[in-house]
């Protein structure tokens, strides 16, 4: 007696590939990232749009899969260095933690990768600013405390404090 074979279930369609989720991911240089993904767009991913069309009696090239773009809540790590935070499109923007091989770190708000807004960057050795950042360098209002505990606070100007006044400690 022959077997049938099985059939496809007609009432299941055939169901399409998440556009976003989460999960894990290795890279090379020893670097893994944990979190939240999304699906990067054709045009985004630099498919040619408005080129010039396949010739006649030429197959079409076949299309890359998109790539996934870290987006949301994560965790990257490289080596001794390691990001939780906030990612947009691949890129750290919100807010979040860098720690750095060295012991330093920054806790604070990114934008487009770099420090921007209110944040705190801790030196290895406890030196410490906390306030106000631009384009990655202290500006704004701030207070610095040195790792004795001595404190300066005012306005900062493109990572330079003139004018800084000492409070007593």
């Amino acid at each position: 007696m022959a077997e049938e074979e099985p059939q496809p279930d007609a009432a299941q369609e055939p169901q399409e590939a998440p556009s976003a989720g989460s999960g894990k991911f290795y890279y090379s240089a020893d670097s893994t990232y944990d979190g939240e993904w999304t699906l990067a767009e054709a045009a985004a991913q630099g498919e040619v749009e408005g080129a010039e069309g396949v010739q006649e009696g030429e197959e079409a090239p076949a299309a890359a899969a998109p790539a996934k773009l870290r987006h949301g809540k994560g965790t990257l790590t490289t080596g001794e260095y390691s990001y939780t935070g906030d990612f947009e499109r691949d890129v750290i923007h919100g807010e979040g933690t860098f720690t750095f091989a060295s012991g330093a770190s920054y806790n604070g708000s990114w934008t487009n990768g770099v420090y921007d807004g209110a944040g705190t960057y801790t030196w290895s050795d406890g030196t410490r600013y906390e306030g106000a950042w631009s384009k990655g360098k202290m500006h704004g209002e701030g207070t610095y405390t040195d790792k004795a505990g001595h404190q300066w606070t005012g306005t900062y100007y493109n990572g330079m404090g003139p004018g800084l006044e000492r409070l007593d400690n």
